[in-house]
């Protein structure tokens, strides 16, 4: 790990402290995308009622994909081990919700694509599911460092 993260005193965070706010980052992106999910692509401002249970899209159940891939590499970001990670939760039907840029994704990953070229291209061909997983690699890479820039652009 290059980050050592900060608390608002300016101090190193304890285990603990790092544990809690990276489960916090994570639960509130679930609950947002849960209950964001029927108002998507929606004009504002919109009245929220809550008429069903609330969803997870692919973006969380990539994001938990991503925590499970640093999880397996012992805390080291490998965005190879990510997209293994993708494809495994993809052919076992652990993610719901994709969208057609996400899909070909996964089914490029499925067919035995190269994790840097799997997916479709152009101006148009992905939406936020990037900015989604970055939160877990907040936590273990430090935006200040090129290496970790780097593997921050490739595991988009």
């Amino acid at each position: 790990m290059h980050a050592t993260p900060l608390c608002a005193a300016g101090r190193s965070m304890t285990t603990v402290e790092r544990r809690t706010r990276a489960r916090s980052c994570l639960l509130a992106g679930a609950l947002g995308d849960a209950w964001g999910g029927p108002y998507e692509g929606l004009a504002g401002p919109v009245q929220p009622v809550f008429r069903e249970a609330p969803r997870l899209s692919d973006d969380t159940w990539l994001t938990l994909a991503t925590c499970e891939a640093i999880v397996l590499s012992r805390g080291r970001v490998q965005p190879e081990r990510i997209a293994e990670r993708f494809r495994h939760w993809f052919e076992t039907g652990r993610i719901s919700g994709v969208g057609s840029a996400t899909l070909k994704a996964l089914r490029d990953l499925a067919a035995g694509a190269h994790w840097a070229l799997a997916g479709a291209r152009g101006e148009f061909a992905s939406g936020s599911g990037a900015a989604m997983r970055a939160a877990p690699l907040s936590f273990f890479l430090d935006p200040s460092v090129e290496a970790d820039r780097r593997t921050i652009r490739q595991a988009k």
